[in-house]
Parts: C-alpha cells; structure tokens; sequence
C-alpha cells in the first residue's frame, strides 16, 4: 500500500462518518473477535482507528468506506479447504501448512484465521509499510494473541534484492498466499511484478489466492477525481477475468481458476469503466 497522504478533495467518498453512523452489521466480526459487547463502545474505537488513519495514511476506499472491517478471506471458495488443511495438520504428524497475508493492512484476514483456529505461528503477514498494521493491533486490542504472526513489510511488486523489496526469507516456506483487494491498486507492470514474487515464494504446490477489483474489459483505470491521488502517480491497471488468468498462467501458475462475481459497485453507473469482483486462486508446480 502506498503511504502518501492525499488530498482529501479529490474523493468523492471523503466525508468523515460519525460513531452513530457506523452500522451494527459491520462491527459483527470485531464483535465476535474481541468479545466486547458493547456497540457504541466498538463504535467509538473504530472512528478513532479511521479518523488516525485518513490523517495520518494513505486513504484507500477501502478504508473510507469502512470495509476493512469485515474479513475477506473467509468469502473466498478456497477457504474451507484452506481451514481444513490446518485441522488436519494438527491431528496428524505432517508439517503444519503456512499462510502468508500479502497487502494485509489492519489484519483482518489475519484474524479471522485465528478466530477459526488457525495457529498464530503458522501465519505471516505483510505490507508495504507497518502503519495499518500497527492500528489494526489497537483496533483489535490483541497483541499478545498475535505475537507469535510474522511479519515483513517492503515492496512485494519488485524483484527480490531490489530498493525496497520485502525481506521474506523469515517467512518461507509458504503454502499459502492470499492477497485480498490488492491487484487492483497495481499498474501493469507492478501486477506482473507482484506475480512473480508470490510465484517464487510459494512451496511445491502451493496455492496463491484472493480477490480484486476487474473490469469487463482489462485497460488502465483512470477516471479523473476520483483516481487522483488513490495511489500515488501509478496509473491502475484493471484485470479482466480472462487477462488475469492468461497472465497467471504466462508466469508460471498451473489450475489456474478466475471468476468475476458481478459489478463490483452496482450503484456507480455513472462510471465508464464496468467494475467487478474477481475471485482467483493458482498453484505453484
């Protein structure tokens, strides 16, 4: 994720929400995780991680809108084999499988692993730079019972060794690879980049999955206000579901599997670009 903060007037979904604003519904996960039953209470920790965020990070819709509340992970088809694979682990003599959060911002995904027994020591997270995690340690008041994660923060969309590139030989090897929403803050480039460094992390039949935003038809991404400033000066590329696979498949990946889950914003008709959900896994051979 990048870390320049933007200018809030190029988002037409700036406006700061209140506490009375944020719906039960989404602080359901938050609720279940920590224990706390007080919802008004839920509210006001939630405000105060989103207001330090939008003044202090880079503010992705994400964020704004509040949708790192809810684990992605857990929607993606893969997920109950991915638990399965751990519960087995642990009732057999096998070597525990790993899992890496690749662009984990506040960790969610990393708790919602936790939350359905997936053993802290097994799971690495990573990101650009440490700030979202750092905030997410406080929004989900739990760092002792996340102590034993890995982390390692640096640039993942360039090649090992560069300027910058995430240390991972702390985290490998790595049976798993999720990366939730965050193809689609690459350019061209920068995705392919991406690819190749999940690619080289991953075990002997290892599997990298996740989602991302697509587009009917794959091209670059841009639409004026709105994009400004969303991710520095890098000019989005938008994946479409049959370019994402021709690309994973010309790296390297093999049963490959891409599927689009309808628009992902029905309300935005005013948008030229025809936005959906992408749902994507992959394995190493």
């Amino acid at each position: 994720m990048h870390d320049t903060r933007p200018n809030q007037e190029h988002y037409s979904f700036a406006n700061a929400p209140v506490p009375d604003e944020i719906p039960d519904a989404s602080l359901a996960f938050l609720k279940a995780y920590t224990g706390e039953q007080n919802l008004n209470a839920l509210k006001e920790r939630v405000f105060d991680i989103w207001r330090e965020s939008r003044e202090r990070l880079h503010v992705y819709k994400c964020v704004q809108t509040l949708m790192f509340l809810e684990p992605r992970i857990t929607k993606h088809s893969l997920y109950p084999t991915i638990l399965q694979s751990f519960q087995q682990a642990q009732k057999s003599n096998l070597p525990p499988p790993r899992i890496l959060d690749a662009g984990c911002a506040y960790g969610t995904d990393v708790r919602a692993l936790i939350h359905h027994g997936v053993p802290a020591s097994q799971i690495a997270a990573s990101d650009l730079h440490d700030g979202y995690w750092k905030l997410g340690q406080r929004l989900y008041n739990d760092s002792e019972r996340i102590h034993a994660v890995k982390t390692t923060f640096g640039d993942m969309a360039v090649p090992a060794g560069a300027v910058g590139a995430v240390e991972a030989s702390s985290i490998e090897p790595l049976t798993y690879i999720a990366a939730s929403a965050v193809l689609h803050v690459f350019s061209a480039a920068q995705c392919e980049a991406f690819l190749r460094r999940i690619l080289s992390l991953l075990e002997f039949k290892g599997i990298f999955l996740g989602t991302c935003v697509g587009a009917l038809q794959e091209g670059e991404w841009r639409r004026g206000r709105a994009n400004e400033g969303n991710a520095g000066s890098v000019v989005r590329y938008l994946h479409s579901a049959k370019s994402l696979k021709a690309l994973m498949e010309q790296i390297g990946f093999v049963d490959v599997k891409v599927e689009s889950h309808g628009p992902e914003d029905p309300t935005a008709s005013d948008d030229p670009v025809k936005k959906i959900w992408i749902e994507f896994q992959g394995k190493k051979p």
